[in-house]
């Protein structure tokens, strides 16, 4: 995962979901005129059901976050392994010109 923060905001993915969730179908039964008992167990079982795909919905996201960092930070060693050789090769090239000396400084300006 990226940052604290990023984590906090997946991690409220789930409750929105499924406070949103029943809150809509709450208020549409209630709306129905539908009975005390029968309106509590469609809220049940929507809140339920909303948090069940909440979570997924949650932990797909968060899945995903952790592909892309892996990605991220291979591009990041590969990045640094090159100017790490890039480095090496400079000094190997300056080790070599001190010994001749014969070499023009200005070949190696990039």
């Amino acid at each position: 995962m990226k940052t604290g923060k990023e984590a906090n905001k997946v991690k409220l993915i789930t409750p929105f979901v499924m406070l949103l969730g029943t809150a809509i179908i709450s208020i549409h039964t209630y709306l129905q005129r539908f009975a005390m008992g029968d309106w509590l167990v469609i809220v049940l079982g929507s809140a339920v059901l909303f948090l069940i795909l909440g979570a997924s919905l949650e932990k797909m996201i968060t899945y995903f976050m952790r592909i892309n960092q892996e990605k991220e930070d291979a591009e990041r060693a590969a990045e640094e392994a090159e100017m790490a050789e890039m480095e090496a090769e400079a000094g190997e090239e300056l080790d070599i010109d001190a010994e001749g000396g014969d070499t023009d400084p200005r070949e190696f300006k990039q």
